[in-house]
């Protein structure tokens, strides 16, 4: 046997310790993965949130509408859902088959659902579950909508009397990456 020949491929305890420390890296990077995961869809739900509030605003300038509604819908299957319609009284279901949110009988639905986050809950304090929106630049009704992930972190969209819409993380919860914290009133739901 040649004691110079060049050795070829690993041994058992090369490769058992290459495992391992795979293994532990995997254990320490997953549930940062997750978490981040979990992070940015909180925030990725509270921005098309924000946006279906901009929607309505932009449809009742775009249709001259004085007013079109944002309606919250959460039945009690836990399933929830954010419409903009013209007819709020008749909008309380969040089938998308269904015209009865429609805007001026288009046929077309407009919003957010939790179907395409089903880890989220939803939860307002807009009267009759409905947040108005005009086609002035100063004319939406004071309130905030909060998509909460667990008892740890939210992520609230505030709307103002004065038009403004905004997202920010209630002061009690923790922080979300790249969203500032909400003023102390702001959502005390």
């Amino acid at each position: 046997m040649d004691v110079n020949a060049t050795r070829n491929g690993f041994t058992l305890i090369e490769l058992l310790i290459a495992l391992a420390v795979a293994t532990l890296l995997l254990a320490v990077g997953v549930p940062s993965f997750l978490e981040l995961r979990q992070q940015l869809a909180l925030r990725g739900a509270a921005f098309q949130l924000l946006e279906t509030v901009h929607l309505g605003k932009s449809e009742a300038l775009k249709r001259d509408l004085d007013t079109l509604s944002i309606k919250f819908i959460t039945p009690s299957s836990g399933n929830w859902c954010v419409r903009v319609t013209d007819t709020p009284s008749t909008c309380v279901s969040c089938d998308k088959q269904s015209s009865a949110c429609a805007i001026e009988g288009d046929g077309g639905v407009r919003g957010i659902d939790s179907e395409g986050y089903p880890e989220l809950s939803l939860s307002h304090d807009y009267a009759s579950n409905v947040l108005q929106v005009t086609n002035r630049r100063a004319g939406l009704t004071a309130g905030a909508g909060e998509l909460i992930l667990s008892d740890s972190k939210s992520v609230c969209v505030v709307s103002r009397a004065l038009g403004q819409v905004k997202i920010c993380t209630p002061s009690d919860r923790d922080g979300l990456l790249g969203v500032n914290r909400c003023e102390e009133s702001e959502c005390a739901l």
